[in-house]
Protein backbone atom coordinates (compact mmCIF):
# COMPACT_ATOMS: atom_id res chain seq x y z
CA UNK A 1 0.00 0.00 0.00
CA UNK A 2 1.51 2.87 -1.25
CA UNK A 3 0.82 6.50 0.87
CA UNK A 4 -1.01 9.15 -0.57
CA UNK A 5 1.09 11.93 -1.50
CA UNK A 6 -2.03 14.88 -1.23
CA UNK A 7 -5.28 14.78 -0.04
CA UNK A 8 -8.18 17.06 0.90
CA UNK A 9 -9.18 18.16 3.79
CA UNK A 10 -12.81 16.17 3.42
CA UNK A 11 -11.08 12.41 2.28
CA UNK A 12 -10.55 9.57 4.77
CA UNK A 13 -7.03 8.25 5.34
CA UNK A 14 -6.26 4.75 5.75
CA UNK A 15 -3.85 5.04 8.65
CA UNK A 16 -1.28 1.94 9.11
CA UNK A 17 -3.90 -0.26 11.66
CA UNK A 18 -6.64 0.19 9.33
CA UNK A 19 -8.74 2.50 11.05
CA UNK A 20 -10.22 5.10 9.08
CA UNK A 21 -9.27 8.98 10.26
CA UNK A 22 -11.34 11.87 8.59
CA UNK A 23 -10.25 15.52 8.06
CA UNK A 24 -13.38 16.81 8.88
CA UNK A 25 -12.36 17.90 12.33
CA UNK A 26 -9.55 20.32 11.59
CA UNK A 27 -11.81 22.07 9.60
CA UNK A 28 -14.63 22.09 12.10
CA UNK A 29 -12.13 23.20 14.91
CA UNK A 30 -11.26 26.27 12.55
CA UNK A 31 -14.55 27.30 12.36
CA UNK A 32 -15.48 26.66 15.70
CA UNK A 33 -12.70 28.87 16.76
CA UNK A 34 -13.74 31.79 13.74
CA UNK A 35 -17.44 31.58 15.18
CA UNK A 36 -16.58 31.83 18.97
CA UNK A 37 -13.92 35.09 17.98
CA UNK A 38 -16.87 36.60 16.20
CA UNK A 39 -19.26 35.83 19.13
CA UNK A 40 -16.53 37.64 21.56
CA UNK A 41 -16.18 40.52 18.93
CA UNK A 42 -19.70 40.76 18.81
CA UNK A 43 -20.30 40.87 22.75
CA UNK A 44 -17.74 43.75 22.71
CA UNK A 45 -19.51 45.99 20.60
CA UNK A 46 -23.12 45.30 22.37
CA UNK A 47 -21.59 46.00 25.30
CA UNK A 48 -19.14 49.56 24.34
CA UNK A 49 -22.44 50.33 22.26
CA UNK A 50 -24.36 49.52 25.89
CA UNK A 51 -22.47 51.52 27.80
CA UNK A 52 -22.31 54.18 25.39
CA UNK A 53 -26.33 55.05 24.92
CA UNK A 54 -26.83 54.64 28.95
CA UNK A 55 -23.51 56.28 30.60
CA UNK A 56 -25.92 59.28 31.52
CA UNK A 57 -27.91 56.73 33.39
CA UNK A 58 -25.48 54.86 35.01
CA UNK A 59 -23.34 57.94 35.81
CA UNK A 60 -20.47 58.50 33.35
CA UNK A 61 -22.29 60.84 30.87
CA UNK A 62 -23.39 64.50 31.74
CA UNK A 63 -27.17 64.41 32.28
CA UNK A 64 -27.76 67.79 29.93
CA UNK A 65 -26.63 66.14 26.81
CA UNK A 66 -25.57 63.49 24.75
CA UNK A 67 -21.62 63.81 24.62
CA UNK A 68 -18.78 63.43 21.50
CA UNK A 69 -17.41 60.67 23.52
CA UNK A 70 -21.02 59.15 23.81
CA UNK A 71 -21.69 59.82 20.18
CA UNK A 72 -18.59 58.31 19.29
CA UNK A 73 -18.43 55.34 21.79
CA UNK A 74 -21.98 54.69 20.43
CA UNK A 75 -21.01 54.24 16.20
CA UNK A 76 -17.67 52.44 17.28
CA UNK A 77 -19.54 49.88 19.14
CA UNK A 78 -22.02 49.81 16.00
CA UNK A 79 -19.55 48.98 13.54
CA UNK A 80 -17.96 46.58 15.67
CA UNK A 81 -20.93 44.43 16.27
CA UNK A 82 -21.42 44.50 12.53
CA UNK A 83 -17.93 43.56 11.82
CA UNK A 84 -18.96 40.51 14.57
CA UNK A 85 -22.01 40.00 12.65
CA UNK A 86 -20.37 39.96 9.10
CA UNK A 87 -17.25 37.26 10.41
CA UNK A 88 -20.58 35.04 11.52
CA UNK A 89 -22.42 34.94 7.78
CA UNK A 90 -19.53 35.18 5.67
CA UNK A 91 -18.16 31.51 8.39
CA UNK A 92 -21.27 30.05 7.64
CA UNK A 93 -21.92 30.92 3.89
CA UNK A 94 -18.43 29.41 3.25
CA UNK A 95 -18.09 26.16 5.18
Amino acid sequence: MCPATSFSAHEDIMTDKGTVRSGRSQDNSSKNELLNTSSAILTIGLMLTLVSLLADIIGYGTWGEFGIFQTIGTIVGIMIVMIGLVIKILVNIFS
